[in-house]
């Protein structure tokens, strides 16, 4: 089980317009791909980003990819 959660720092101009998964869901599964798509672009240097399970420990891998394009955060 997988708990989908992000954190966008206060000063951040961006706003979230969707994720898959839904911010909050609760997964039986750890997602094969997360997506984040805001209403500007993005600075790749300045958000946070995690996956957790039901215990509050990262899922994410070193294996695990972040890749960001304009307006799209996308971790697989």
């Amino acid at each position: 089980m997988s708990l989908f959660t992000y954190t966008l720092p206060a000063s951040a101009h961006a706003n979230l317009l969707s994720s898959s998964p839904t911010q909050g869901a609760v997964l039986k599964t750890t997602p094969t791909d997360i997506r984040l798509l805001f209403t500007t672009s993005i600075d790749p240097t300045v958000y946070e980003f995690d996956v957790l399970d039901k215990d509050g420990v990262s899922v994410l891998t070193s294996d695990t990819k972040l890749r960001v394009i304009k307006n799209e955060l996308t971790a697989s």
